[in-house]
This record gives structure tokens, C-alpha cells and sequence, in this order.
């Protein structure tokens, strides 16, 4: 950022968006109150008082820091829900006319996985919170249609997008980000839908299939390739680290759990050395 090499300050709102969930999750586990305190001034550079954003967000990009915000225990969603709205009503504007949701205004030909991780969980979140339903219709829409045309042929592997009118799949399969996106996404999806909605049990099954074909990928040491089909690529700390997240929080599932338990430790020993 100092260099001016960053020309895109989309790409800080998923990092400032991890960031935040990662201390609310550690918040979650301790009640520590200096976490706290550091959670409630980085939401008040963010809302106003009035329940709106400070400078409100254009981009897609933007839905995850939304998401964030919204999960935040402590957050009164009724006091910010005009923010929310705003979040929602950005991801309406981005529906194409198949029912699914664009990653750019400009660039309506093609469906990107990163969408999942983007917008699913918030979907069912706010949907589930302000009784609106056809957010979370919206959300499992998303998952199921990329289910339908965005994997490789009769695996669990994501390819990067697939072009709407061909129901084509276009760039990279396996770029380990991309399983990334789709895993954070799935998995808070499955996480944020009561036990009691319609489509809990085919999220799970998700869940199950996308573990067992992730879990193949990964190295001894608990890294995963930048393009996990290709062991001569780099090693990737994000992949990890978002299958890490996926594999402790699929590990709830009893079929799967001593398996996911493990491939989440080796994720994280993995991240320590690195």
C-alpha cells in the first residue's frame, strides 16, 4: 500500500472483514473486554449512530465486511439495520436475470466462486435475522447453480467462473483461493441456517462432499498449493487458512469429524510455521 502497488482498496475490505471476524470469534471464546473495546471502535469508524454507513459501500467486495458486522454478538441489528439494508439492496442490483448475483455491474457474462464467500453468508444471516426469506433463497441459489455449472466434472473441485449464457466453466481449477472463497462461503451458510430450514440437510451433504474432495489436497504438513492440482506451485497461507476454518467448523458433522479435526490442526500448525 505505501509502494501505491495496490491499485484496487476493494481487496482491504476482505481483509479488514477477516480481521474483524477473527476477533470476534476469539471475543466469542474469551469475553475478553479489551477485544471488545477494540471491536466497538473499529464499528463506530465504520456506522453512524443512526443505523447507516460512514461512507457507504459500492462494491461486492464490500458484502463481507457487512457480514462481519452483522455476526458481531454484541451489534444491535435492529439499530443498524438501514446498514444492512444498504448491503442487501447492493447485492439486488447485481442479480442477473438467471436469479444469480454478479460479482461486477460491468461483467454480467460470467459467475466468479469468489460470490459464494462474498455473499452467501450474509445473505442468510440478514434474511434469517429480518425475516426475509428470499435472502436466504438467494444465498442457496448461489451455492446450488455453481454446484450445477462451476465444478469439474463429476468432482467437488470449483473452477474460478463459468460463463452465464454457455453454463460453461471458464479460467483455473483448483486455484486454492478459489476453493477458499467457496469454502468459507458453504461452510457459514450451512453454520447460519437454522437446524429447522428445508435446506439444512443438502447443505450438509455439500459440506460432506466438498470435505472429502478438499481433504485429498492437502500436504503432509497441513499446506495446500496455490494450485492445489499442481504440486509444483507455490504453497498458499490463504487456501489454509480458509480450509482450516472449513474443515474445524465441518468437523461438527459426526460422519466427518475426526478427519476435519485433523486437517484443521495440521492447517494450523502449518500457519505457525509460516
Amino acid at each position: 500500500i505505501f509502494k501505491g502497488n495496490y491499485k484496487r482498496k476493494s481487496i482491504q475490505h476482505w481483509q479488514q472483514a477477516a480481521l474483524l471476524l477473527g476477533l470476534t470469534q476469539y471475543y466469542n471464546k474469551t469475553k475478553e473486554q479489551k477485544i471488545k473495546t477494540e471491536i466497538q471502535n473499529f464499528i463506530n469508524t465504520q456506522l453512524n449512530n443512526d443505523g447507516t454507513w460512514k461512507k457507504p459501500p459500492q462494491k461486492i467486495d464490500s458484502v463481507i465486511m457487512g457480514y462481519a458486522l452483522i455476526t458481531i454478538p454484541f451489534l444491535d441489528k435492529q439499530q443498524y439495520k438501514p446498514a444492512f439494508d444498504t448491503i442487501y439492496q447492493l447485492i439486488l442490483n447485481l442479480k442477473g436475470i438467471d436469479g444469480t448475483i454478479a460479482y461486477k455491474k460491468h461483467n454480467q457474462q460470467f459467475r466468479f466462486v469468489d460470490t459464494i464467500g462474498f455473499i452467501c453468508p450474509f445473505l442468510v444471516v440478514y434474511g434469517t435475522a429480518f425475516q426475509v426469506p428470499e435472502a436466504v433463497d438467494l444465498s442457496l441459489n448461489q451455492i446450488s447453480t455453481y454446484n450445477k455449472y462451476g465444478m469439474l466434472h463429476n468432482t467437488y473441485i470449483p473452477c474460478h467462473t463459468y460463463v452465464l449464457n454457455s453454463k460453461l466453466p471458464a479460467g483455473l481449477y483448483g486455484w486454492g483461493r478459489g476453493l477458499g472463497w467457496y469454502a468459507i462461503g458453504l461452510i457459514d451458510v450451512w453454520n447460519a441456517l437454522p437446524d429447522s430450514h428445508f435446506a439444512k440437510k443438502t447443505v450438509e451433504e455439500n459440506v460432506i462432499l466438498f470435505a472429502k474432495t478438499a481433504l485429498q489436497f492437502q500436504n503432509e504438513n497441513g499446506s495446500f498449493h496455490w494450485l492445489i492440482v499442481d504440486k509444483s506451485s507455490r504453497l498458499d497461507s490463504s487456501t489454509a487458512a480458509t480450509l482450516g476454518w472449513f474443515f474445524i467448523q465441518a468437523s461438527k458433522i459426526p460422519s466427518i469429524e475426526t478427519e476435519c479435526k485433523i486437517a484443521s490442526k495440521k492447517s494450523l500448525q502449518y500457519l505457525q510455521t509460516v
